[in-house]
């Protein structure tokens, strides 16, 4: 799904302190991680500064390898040139990464006013919220993403999770069971199969 630098690069594999790339020819070749953060990818920034389908791919695999602090004015420019959830996510999950919570809150604000709703940034709103003490507001937020997407994964697995932490395995199960009911959902009753192996006492599915 994500791609390094253009359509012909393969993502980049961090081996100890260095990071594999691939020339044009496809040739693999090992390069310092600082190198690579103090040359490469800067240079890559520019050049791809007007490309969002590429920025975003350097600025994806700069989060993964540990220099999302390098890319966020990248993502900040990403946001600029195609403003879509995808654009104002990438920006908010990297100022949650690094801590600026109150930024992150205005992006995905912003995003949703612009753009509407989407599950993913609830589910991110809702953790900004609760790492800012105002938890009574997060569980309506994440069944909010959730009746949006019944199968956003950290979203499901909080609400459930803070329903079992109150009930035991049978309020997760039932957690899991109201949300499948909900349409186009798939990822409630995959888990719900996966509770009835492992906990059959808990679950059964029309069985005497």
């Amino acid at each position: 799904m994500f791609r390094f630098y253009d359509k012909s690069k393969r993502a980049p594999k961090k081996s100890e302190k260095k990071i594999q790339l691939y020339d044009d020819k496809g040739n693999a070749y090992w390069l310092e991680a600082d190198e690579w953060r103090s040359k490469v990818l800067p240079a890559n920034i520019k050049k791809y500064w007007n490309d969002p389908e590429n920025l975003y791919a350097i600025i994806h695999m700069a989060f993964k390898d540990g220099f999302g602090s390098d890319v966020l004015k990248a993502a900040s420019r990403l946001k600029e040139i195609q403003p879509d959830h995808t654009s104002y996510s990438t920006l908010g999950v990297l100022q949650i990464q690094q801590g600026l919570l109150k930024e992150a809150e205005k992006t995905f604000t912003e995003e949703m006013n612009l753009l509407g709703k989407s599950a993913f940034s609830l589910n991110y709103l809702a953790k900004i919220y609760a790492d800012t003490g105002r938890q009574d507001q997060v569980d309506g937020m994440l069944y909010e993403a959730l009746k949006m997407n019944p199968n956003e994964e950290n979203a499901l697995e909080w609400w459930a999770a803070v329903r079992k932490e109150k009930g035991g395995d049978a309020a997760w199960v039932d957690a899991l069971k109201h949300i499948a009911t909900f349409e186009k959902s798939w990822l409630p009753q995959l888990w719900l199969g996966r509770t009835a192996l492992k906990e059959e006492p808990l679950l059964t599915f029309g069985r005497t």
